[in-house]
């Protein structure tokens, strides 16, 4: 990074990186989209159906590639370019996104086609986000950046998760859920414009057995050696099953204009989940 630039505020030091500040804008939009349609697609199912079961189903279609390909796709992350998985991610979610904004707008959509883009959304972010993550440490060209680039990846989910349902609710209320499809899918034209300007270095290839042992020997050992770890994990875990999936059933109880209320009531439960702990370098202990 050639050293931390002096105007801007310490807890904003990654951001001067050229790199970072550019995956910095590109994740905000992203992110905010994801919840935006993620509340949209809600509302569609129960809109379509009036069925509460339908809408636990598509929030099940939406998380169950992630539960089983997520750990595979880690792996894999830390065999290739993450960048360029990034980007390939971004490109599948932008037409995932387009896809349903074309069937609800035309007047074409069904439940069935809803869960089949909503397991699709899944299996992008089980690609999307292990790629992410092994792209921060890349991020933070100044080690003593790390700590920093970590928490305003932090910020910046647990910010998308209250603004985006928040701005979904007003849209839905005022043009319907195929509209809020339709910008999710625009923004990903900027996304990916500031994913495509980022230059990374190349980082050194390793067989993918022996990135698997190593993956799964350094979880062992973080786990099972430190008990602050333990609860850092085990917590944000509980919380993903039982705070998060109740939110989704808001949407059968609440009208358009009170679905942004009920939703970012969840999102100030949930923005509250720690980070793993880390040293005072910034990198896992």
């Amino acid at each position: 990074m050639g050293g931390l630039s002096p105007t801007l505020p310490h807890f904003l030091r990654a951001l001067a990186t050229r790199n970072y500040r550019l995956y910095f804008a590109g994740q905000c939009v992203s992110l905010l989209g994801n919840w935006m349609t993620t509340t949209a697609a809600l509302w569609l199912a129960y809109q379509l159906s009036e069925s509460p079961f339908t809408v636990g189903m598509v929030v099940f279609a939406s998380q169950i590639p992630v539960l089983f390909c997520a750990p595979f796709f880690g792996v894999w992350v830390d065999r290739v370019d993450g960048l360029k998985l990034v980007r390939l991610a971004q490109g599948l979610a932008m037409v995932q996104s387009a896809a349903l904004a074309v069937f609800t707008l035309t007047g074409h959509m069904t439940v069935p086609v809803l869960l089949g883009l909503c397991a699709l959304q899944g299996f992008i972010n089980a690609l999307d986000w292990p790629a992410r993550q092994a792209l921060t440490y890349r991020l933070a060209e100044d080690r003593a950046a790390l700590d920093n680039v970590i928490a305003l990846n932090s910020i910046t989910f647990n910010l998308a998760r209250l603004i985006g349902p928040a701005i979904a609710g007003f849209a839905i209320a005022a043009w319907g859920p195929g509209v809020v499809f339709a910008i999710d899918a625009v923004s990903y034209v900027a996304v990916l414009a500031a994913l495509q300007e980022m230059e990374l270095l190349a980082t050194t290839e390793k067989s993918l057995h022996e990135i698997a042992i190593l993956s799964a020997f350094c979880v062992h050992e973080l786990v099972s050696d430190s008990p602050l770890t333990t609860r850092v994990t085990v917590v944000p875990s509980m919380v993903s099953v039982w705070v998060i999936p109740p939110s989704a059933f808001t949407t059968v109880i609440v009208t358009p204009r009170s679905l942004l209320i009920s939703r970012v009531q969840t999102s100030f439960a949930t923005a509250t989940a720690p980070l793993p702990a880390h040293t005072a370098s910034g990198y896992p202990r």
